[in-house]
């Protein structure tokens, strides 16, 4: 069984590549998704570090550092929530790719946290739920999954910060 009961946070962030946070531990879980960049995330004392298209949860009470690899600017998805699953260990302590499936449930996640619609954020905790089967079938079927070559990618409402943002990323 898995069942998010409440999603605290949902949170795309752009960093620069000096981007340090010095950790924080917290009752409830944590999903970190990896847009563009690097980062290196420590966990109760080990180092892992995680590039674009990749994802790690951490579990409730467990320690956290993040902080960019330092060599280019850092994107982000960060998703805070409560809820139960069997076997919670299979997910903690380990970088996660993202396939095709997951990668699309990223993107309809950022696309209801910034359209903000009626039921949204139902609506992300029901997207958060099947990424969190989707990466335990994988895991459970040792599926291997390739680094998926897409990035997402955000959308601005001003049409001038929205063009500087596409030179910028081509």
């Amino acid at each position: 069984n898995i069942h998010v009961n409440t999603l605290y946070t949902v949170l795309y962030q752009e960093k620069d590549k000096q981007f340090q946070f010095n950790g924080e531990k917290h009752p409830f879980w944590e999903l970190t998704y990896v847009n563009k960049g690097s980062m290196v995330c420590e966990v109760d004392g080990a180092s892992y570090q995680l590039h674009q298209g990749q994802m790690m949860f951490f579990a409730p009470y467990q320690f956290h550092v993040q902080k960019s690899s330092g060599k280019t600017p850092l994107s982000f998805l960060t998703l805070t929530f409560d809820g139960e699953m069997d076997k919670p260990e299979t997910l903690t302590n380990r970088i996660l790719f993202c396939d095709e499936n997951s990668l699309n449930l990223v993107r309809s996640i950022i696309r209801e946290e910034k359209e903000g619609q009626l039921y949204g954020d139902d609506m992300i905790t029901c997207q958060l739920t099947q990424l969190i089967i989707t990466a335990m079938r994988n895991i459970l079927s040792n599926a291997v999954v390739v680094k998926i070559p897409t990035r997402l990618k955000v959308t601005v409402d001003n049409k001038y910060v929205g063009e500087c943002i596409d030179l910028i990323h081509s």
